[in-house]
C-alpha cells in the first residue's frame, strides 16, 4: 500500500501501552491511539488492567471518518477493544455480538452519508477464535468477512490462514488470483496457555502444551517429533530476517 500512493493508518482506542503491539511501528503513515482514557466523559473506558486499558471502539469513529475524507487513498486498520474483558459488559450492558453489531450498522450508515461507500472494501476478522480450549481444532477457526457494493455474494470453504490474507485482498481488488495451495500451518496460541501446533487441509492436528508438555493430536506419534523440530526450523526462519533488519 505504501508503495502504490495509499496513506497507511493503524488506529486503535487503545492507550499508549499498545504501542509496543503495532506490527512495524514505523511503516505505517500515522498510528494512532487512545490519549484521553482517564478523563473520557464520553465514551466507555476501562483502566483496571494495563494491559486492556482503553476507551470503546467508538471513540475514534469520527477520527477514522476524517481520515477517510481526507485521503482518496487509504488503508486504515482499526484493532477493536470492546470485549476483552468482562468490565465492557459491566459498563454498557452491551454483549460483544451487540456492541459490534450497532458499530458495523453506524459505520455503514455513515459510509452511506458522507458517499464514502461505494469507493469502500470493509473487511472483518479476528487475531483468534475462542479462548475456551487453546487444543480444540474447531476453536482456531476465525471470520473474514469482505463487505463492498461491487461485490457478488460468495462464500470460500478454502484452508487458509492469516499469512494468506494478502493474497486473498490482492485478489478481491485487482482480480489476480492467488495459485498458492495451504496444505498446513502453524499456530500459536491462546493468551491463557502457551501452545503449539500444526493443523492440516486434512483436519489433521498436534498440540503440545509448552508449559506441561501434554500433546493432543489425531495423528502418528512419531509426527509430533518431527513437528517440534519443524516448528522451532520456523521460529529459526523469522530470528533469522529479525536479525537481518
Amino acid at each position: 500500500f505504501n508503495r502504490n500512493g495509499f496513506s497507511t493508518f493503524f488506529v486503535t482506542s487503545y492507550g499508549e501501552q499498545q504501542l509496543r503491539f503495532v506490527p512495524d511501528l514505523r511503516e505505517w503513515t500515522k498510528v494512532i491511539v487512545e490519549e484521553n482514557i482517564e478523563n473520557n466523559e464520553e465514551f466507555a473506558c476501562v483502566s483496571t488492567n494495563k494491559i486492556e486499558k482503553a476507551c470503546e471502539d467508538f471513540s475514534v469513529f469520527a477520527e477514522i471518518f476524517d481520515l477517510l475524507k481526507n485521503n482518496s487513498k487509504a488503508f486504515i486498520f482499526q484493532e477493536m477493544v470492546y470485549g476483552h474483558t468482562a468490565e465492557w459488559i459491566e459498563k454498557t450492558g452491551l454483549k460483544p455480538i451487540e456492541y459490534y453489531n450497532k458499530y458495523f450498522n453506524a459505520f455503514y450508515e455513515e459510509l452511506e452519508k458522507t458517499n464514502l461507500l461505494d469507493s469502500t472494501l470493509l473487511i472483518i476478522t479476528s487475531d483468534h477464535g475462542p479462548r475456551i480450549n487453546a487444543t480444540e481444532r474447531r476453536y482456531y477457526n476465525i471470520p473474514l468477512i469482505f463487505c463492498a457494493r461491487d461485490i457478488e455474494h460468495s462464500t470460500n470453504d478454502n484452508f487458509l490462514s492469516h499469512l494468506n490474507f494478502k493474497d486473498i485482498l490482492l485478489e478481491t481488488i485487482s482480480g489476480i488470483r492467488d495459485s498458492s495451495d495451504t496444505k498446513e500451518i502453524f499456530t500459536i496460541g491462546n493468551s491463557g496457555e502457551l501452545v503449539y501446533s500444526r493443523i492440516s487441509a486434512e483436519q489433521k492436528y498436534i498440540f503440545i502444551n509448552n508449559r506441561n508438555l501434554a500433546v493432543h493430536t489425531n495423528t502418528a506419534s512419531q509426527e509430533v517429533g518431527q513437528f517440534n523440530k519443524d516448528y522451532q526450523n520456523y521460529l529459526n526462519y523469522f530470528e533469522g530476517i529479525k536479525i537481518k533488519r
